[in-house]
């Protein structure tokens, strides 16, 4: 299948040349990676061991550590988990005018659907502000839907504060931040992005 498909184009880019500590090999899944990885272990190919194998958020976590002063986090970059971030979100309620999501609601319903918005916008390497404006520019719409846009505008800024505050990234920032640094300012990181010639 597909890791025997990488193992191959692993080979093939070593036996013409390419040095391999200059190949960056990215997966989605943990399984798929340590997969390649024991693959990789198990071949006869020269230098298997110097190639760079693992999941995009696993080189992610690499490239926030390495440049974590960029993003004003400590060295030992701490992720928040699913249940850190509905706790931290919840903690900032108090801080925002609701006009959607009612505080009468037990918020530990409706928070964990916030958040996959909030994920999908940073996906989408959209931030709290560029979501705003882009609200701006939406023609009418039914109350509802207006009134929880302007909810998920409002929570998603007061959770990206309180994430800096506490010095935390999620899964996502993991691949938005080092995308999001790569395109407003590419030289501050170019070293390590251009170290690797190619990327599978």
């Amino acid at each position: 299948g597909k890791t025997t498909t990488l193992v191959h184009r692993i080979k093939h880019l070593i036996d013409t040349g390419v040095e391999p500590h200059k190949i960056l090999a990215l997966t989605f899944t943990n399984k798929a990676a340590n997969e390649l990885v024991e693959r990789l272990k198990a071949s006869s190919i020269t230098g298997a061991s110097d190639v760079w194998a693992g999941t995009f958020h696993a080189f992610g976590l690499e490239f926030l550590r390495k440049f974590h002063q960029l993003f004003s986090l400590p060295s030992e970059v701490r992720v928040a988990d699913q249940l850190m971030q509905v706790r931290l979100l919840v903690r900032q309620l108090p801080k925002v005018t609701l006009k959607y999501y009612r505080r009468l609601q037990d918020p530990y319903d409706w928070v964990p659907e916030v958040l996959g918005y909030i994920k999908r916008l940073k996906e989408e390497l959209v931030s709290p502000q560029e979501y705003l404006r882009r609200l701006t520019l939406l023609g009418p719409c039914n109350a509802d839907v207006e009134a929880q846009r302007h909810d998920i505008a409002a929570l998603y800024d007061v959770y990206q504060a309180a994430m800096k505050t506490e010095k935390l990234v999620d899964y996502t920032d993991l691949i938005a931040y080092p995308s999001q640094q790569a395109k407003t300012n590419r030289a501050s990181i170019g070293l390590f992005i251009d170290h690797y010639s190619h990327v599978l």
